[in-house]
């Protein structure tokens, strides 16, 4: 699904946010 590798993303973005 296209939203699954948009979610990837966006998780990875806050994962460095919250570091």
């Amino acid at each position: 699904m296209l939203l699954g590798t948009h979610s990837l993303a966006a998780f990875k973005q806050l994962e460095l946010f919250w570091v």
